[in-house]
C-alpha cells in the first residue's frame, strides 16, 4: 500500500515545477500516442471510447485538483487549436461536449486525488502516532525488566546470607578437594556465588600466579573485558592483597573494574582476583563490599589448604584447625563475629554417644570436633561462624532440648564460650580452650600443628 501511495500521491514537499512538467508530459504524451496509433483521429473523437481522459485523470490522481483541470485545458486547448487550423476533427466541428467530459474528468480525478492524499496523510500520521508509542512501550518495558531483574537479584541476595554463601563454598570444596586442587576447581561455583550473593552481573575469577594477572580468567559471568595487570585496581590488589573499589582508589576513567577482590589465603599468598566489571550501584555499599572480602578471603583459606598433611586419624583436627585460624582472621581483619565453644563430657555411662551428638548437632557451616581432655574424658569443641554470643543462646537451648529429647539428659551442658572478633588470633583461642577444658598434650599438640 505504501508503494502504490507513492506513485499516485508523491511527496506533499515536490516542487512546483515538477508537478507542472510532469503534468504537461503527459498530456502531450498521450496526443503524441493518439497519433501515432491513428493519425487520422489523433484525439480519439470517433472511436468507442476516448482515451485521452487518462491524462487529466492521471494527472487529478497524482497531483489533485489543479493538475486534473490543467491537463483537461490543454487537451481543449490543442483541440481548439486543431479546429482554428483546419484540421479536420471527427463530426467536422469542435467537440464541445467532449471538452466538458474532459473537464469533469480531471475535475473529478483531482477531487479524489485530494481525498487520497487525506488519507494517506492520516494513515501516515497515525502510523508514524503508533510506532512512537510503540518505542515508548518498548522502552519502558526493557526499563522495567531490568528493574525488575535487578530488584530480584536484589532480593535473592537479601535472603542468600554470607552464612549460605560460605557452606556453599565449603561444600564445593569438599567435593572437589584434591592433593594439589587448585582455583580452577571451584572458580565456576566462585564466580557462581559471587552473583548470586554480592549481585555481579559482570564479572570474572583471574589467577594469580608468583605475583602476576593470569592472561585468561578461571570463570566468568557475563561478557567481561579483558583485564590487565596496569589496572589501578589490578594494580593495587596485586601489591596489597585488599580489596579495592573504584571509589575509593581509581576514578572510572582510568579503569573498567567497579571492584577487585583479591583471594589471599592465611599466610597471606595471593591465589586469584575476583574483577568485577559491573554491579548494581546500591551492591556498592560499605556492608556488602566488606562481606565480599570476606567471601574472598575464606575462598583463600581453602585455596592455602592444610598447614601440613593431616595423618591418620587428625583430618577433623586439621578441619577445625584451619577453620578456626580463618574465621579468627576474619574477625580481626574484617570485624566478623563468631563463636568459640567448648564442653566436657566427663560424667555419665554414654558419654561418647553424647559427645557425638553434639558433634551432629551443628549446622553446615559451623565446625565440631571431639578430643579429650587430660583425664581422658571426651571434650567438645565447637566452632559456630557469624555466630554472635547471643545467637549461641539460641543453639545452647535447641542442643539441650534434643538431648533431653533423645537421651534423656536434663542436666545443663557447662559449655566454655568465646566470641572471635577484634584481635584474638588463633592461638590465643586455642589458648582458651585448654585452659578451660584441660584439652590432652596430644590433642593440643596436634591442633597447633595445623593452626596457621
Amino acid at each position: 500500500m505504501r508503494d502504490v501511495s507513492r506513485l499516485i500521491a508523491p511527496p506533499a514537499d515536490t516542487p512546483l515545477w515538477i508537478a507542472a512538467a510532469e503534468t504537461v508530459t503527459l498530456t502531450g504524451l498521450a496526443v503524441v500516442a493518439g497519433g501515432v496509433i491513428q493519425p487520422g483521429d489523433p484525439f480519439f473523437l470517433d472511436s468507442s471510447y476516448c482515451w485521452l481522459t487518462f491524462a487529466p485523470l492521471l494527472a487529478g490522481l497524482r497531483y489533485r485538483l489543479a493538475a486534473g483541470i490543467g491537463s483537461a485545458a490543454m487537451l481543449c486547448a490543442l483541440m481548439g487549436g486543431a479546429h482554428h487550423a483546419g484540421i479536420a476533427l471527427a463530426g467536422g466541428s469542435l467537440p464541445l461536449q467532449g471538452m466538458l467530459g474532459l473537464t469533469l474528468v480531471g475535475i473529478a480525478a483531482g477531487q479524489m486525488g485530494a481525498i487520497w492524499r487525506r488519507r494517506v496523510g492520516r494513515a501516515q500520521l497515525n502510523e508514524r502516532y503508533h510506532r512512537l508509542r510503540l518505542d515508548e512501550f518498548t522502552r519502558s518495558y526493557h526499563l522495567l525488566l531490568q528493574s525488575h531483574r535487578s530488584l530480584e537479584r536484589r532480593v535473592i541476595g537479601e535472603f542468600y546470607p554470607l552464612e549460605h554463601a560460605l557452606t556453599d563454598l565449603r561444600d564445593a570444596w569438599l567435593e572437589r578437594e584434591l592433593a594439589d586442587a587448585g582455583l580452577e576447581s571451584i572458580a565456576e561455583r566462585v564466580v557462581l556465588l559471587f552473583e548470586q550473593f554480592g549481585n555481579v552481573e559482570v564479572g570474572a575469577v583471574y589467577p594469580v600466579s608468583e605475583g602476576s594477572l593470569g592472561a585468561e580468567p578461571a570463570a566468568a559471568c557475563g561478557r567481561p573485558r579483558p583485564v590487565r595487570e596496569d589496572d589501578p585496581l589490578i594494580r593495587e590488589v596485586l601489591e596489597h592483597a585488599e580489596t579495592t573499589t573504584i571509589t575509593a582508589e581509581a576514578p572510572r576513567a582510568t579503569s573498567r573494574l567497579l571492584v577487585a577482590v583479591p583471594l589471599a589465603d592465611l599466610r597471606g599468598r595471593l591465589h586469584g582476583v575476583v574483577a568485577i566489571e559491573r554491579m548494581p550501584f546500591v551492591a556498592l555499599e560499605r556492608e556488602r563490599v566488606r562481606e565480599l572480602s570476606i567471601l574472598g578471603s575464606y575462598v583463600g583459606s581453602l585455596l592455602g589448604g592444610f598447614r601440613g598433611t593431616p595423618g591418620q586419624g587428625e583430618r577433623s583436627a586439621a578441619e577445625f584447625a584451619r577453620e578456626l585460624s580463618a574465621f579468627a582472621e576474619l574477625g580481626r581483619r574484617f570485624g566478623l563475629v563468631s563463636s568459640l565453644a567448648g564442653v566436657s563430657v566427663a560424667t555419665g555411662g554414654n558419654r561418647e554417644i553424647i559427645a557425638r551428638r553434639i558433634e551432629q548437632t551443628i549446622r553446615n557451616l559451623d565446625r565440631g570436633h571431639v578430643a579429650r581432655d587430660r583425664n581422658g574424658a571426651p571434650v567438645v569443641l565447637l566452632l559456630l561462624p557469624a555466630t554472635t554470643p547471643e545467637m549461641f543462646e539460641g543453639f545452647r537451648t535447641r542442643l539441650q532440648q534434643r538431648l533431653e529429647e533423645e537421651l534423656g539428659i536434663t542436666d545443663a551442658l557447662p559449655f566454655h564460650l568465646r566470641a572471635i572478633g577484634g584481635g584474638a588470633r588463633a592461638r590465643e583461642l586455642l589458648d582458651f580452650l585448654d585452659r578451660s577444658l584441660e584439652l590432652s598434650d596430644d590433642d593440643r599438640r596436634r591442633l597447633l600443628a595445623f593452626l596457621h
